[in-house]
């Protein structure tokens, strides 16, 4: 089945998959040696993104049929879940302080959670779905991608609307703050990987190389480097130093 996120726990010993399977969609591995250390309790349906919080204390995952589980990422019991959406869940984030979740849908809405309770803190709706969400690493923003190609910019505690970023590329499907989050990196359907200063909004850098949709974003923990992986399997590092000059 395709996997559709990779999610590595703040230890480094654990890895999480989420996969398009109707069975076992969840599951966790043994990083080192590669060997299968559990499926956690998940409903028979396809899984499309999971999340460790930056504690490590939890593991979260979200998928068709507006499905969101959080577990104790020790033991794999369940915390809560929920429907927390109409329609099919695509992406899920833990704020930096791993008080709150942030997930984003088909049916356009942008819902934050209590990590702890699952109680819902706030929600934003936009007219079209939402493939992607990102805190920065302050939690001074969330940040959630579109399929029309904007990038809105929201208050992390409450999902309330900031700014809206409007890119001409299609289909938002990656986003990623650079460590010192100054600079904001989008990347979609249009096959174009856009840098934006999330305080003004305006454009830095378009980068062009990828054939095909991109479908994750990731800086280095350094920020010196950006890597970016596409539909086609390609994935490509860019060197991130020249964004300081910017």
């Amino acid at each position: 089945a395709t996997v559709t996120e990779v999610a590595i726990a703040p230890d480094g010993r654990r890895l999480a998959t989420s996969a398009l399977s109707s069975r076992d969609s969840v599951r966790v591995w043994d990083l080192a040696t590669g060997a299968l250390l559990a499926t956690p309790e998940w409903p028979d349906a396809p899984a499309r993104s999971v999340a460790f919080d930056p504690r490590g204390e939890r593991l979260a995952a979200v998928g068709n049929g507006g499905f969101i589980r959080v577990w104790d990422a020790t033991d794999l019991k369940t915390v809560w879940t929920t429907v927390g959406h109409l329609r099919n869940i695509h992406a899920v984030a833990f704020s930096p302080d791993s008080r709150r979740i942030a997930t984003g849908g088909d049916d356009g809405f942008v819902r934050i959670w209590d990590a702890a309770t699952g109680a819902r803190l706030g929600e934003f709706r936009s007219p079209v779905e939402v493939q992607a969400v990102a805190f920065d690493p302050e939690g001074r923003r969330l940040v959630a991608g579109s399929n029309e190609g904007s990038v809105y910019l929201l208050d992390p505690a409450t999902a309330k609307l900031e700014r809206v970023i409007r890119s001409d590329d299609r289909n938002v499907r990656g986003l990623a703050f650079s460590p010192d989050g100054r600079t904001l990196a989008s990347g979609g359907a249009g096959m174009s990987i856009r840098l934006w200063d999330p305080e003004t909004g305006h454009e830095l850098l378009t980068l062009e190389g990828h054939k095909a949709q991109i479908n994750a974003l990731a800086f280095s923990p350094d920020g010196s480097t950006l890597t970016s992986a596409d539909h086609s399997g390609a994935v490509l590092t860019w060197s991130a130093a020249p964004l300081a000059s910017k």
